[in-house]
């Protein structure tokens, strides 16, 4: 994939996946995240899997109802 494909997918999942907070199984999320997906976050334990991605999610979202991400 060339940088401006990245720089699109990226824009992708901040679009349909962190602004809209949809992480439910119909969600884009499932489309743009692997499901070996492995994800590091300071002072987390690895959350592994797209289910755990799902859960880690719905808790964030939950913690920062207001989030809006923008580039």
């Amino acid at each position: 994939m060339s940088t401006e494909d990245n720089k699109a997918l990226v824009q992708k999942w901040v679009d349909e996946v962190l602004n809209t907070r949809d992480v439910s199984e119909q969600s884009p999320a499932y489309q743009l995240v692997a499901e070996n997906f492995v994800g590091h976050f300071p002072g987390q334990p690895p959350i592994e899997g797209l289910e755990v991605y799902r859960q880690f999610g719905s808790m964030y979202f939950s913690a920062f109802p207001d989030l809006q991400i923008t580039p």
